[in-house]
């Protein structure tokens, strides 16, 4: 496993590794996915996957951007309420057939919506109320 990681860093360009990291994924999961229904007798697939699944923990995952670094740090809450806000009864109906599963598992990741927090805080106030009382501060 080391050696093989070792290669995937060294001699992979980063779009190779992206590439290599979302078809590695793509078999992992559709050999699952498939050895549930299909009784699989090919001893090099079972070698493949379970070769592919502990290497990706070793590879680790892309780093993306910590966009919550130090949010937590930044809130005080000292109250906090569980309100019921209503029951509801959820009718399941027929929908469109299911899509096959993608094979292609690279998807180009979203820009993250960005807001300022204060105006997060007050649509949360907006929906939820602040009318807190002692009896909801938080105990520590």
């Amino acid at each position: 496993m080391d050696a093989a990681a070792e290669v995937f860093r060294t001699s992979l360009t980063e779009e190779q590794q992206d590439d290599f990291r979302a078809k590695c994924k793509t078999y992992v999961r559709l050999y699952v996915f498939l050895a549930q229904i299909v009784p699989f007798v090919n001893p090099y697939l079972e070698r493949l996957y379970l070769f592919l699944n502990h290497l990706q923990n070793k590879l680790g995952k892309q780093r993306d951007e910590d966009l919550a670094q130090g949010i937590l740090d930044n809130i005080d809450m000292d109250s906090y309420r569980l309100q019921k806000e209503g029951e509801f009864n959820i009718q399941l109906q027929q929908g469109d057939e299911l899509k096959p599963i993608p094979t292609d598992m690279r998807g180009g990741a979203a820009e993250p919506e960005m807001e300022y927090l204060s105006n997060i805080v007050k649509a949360f106030n907006d929906r939820f109320g602040t009318q807190f009382t002692n009896e909801d501060k938080v105990k520590k």
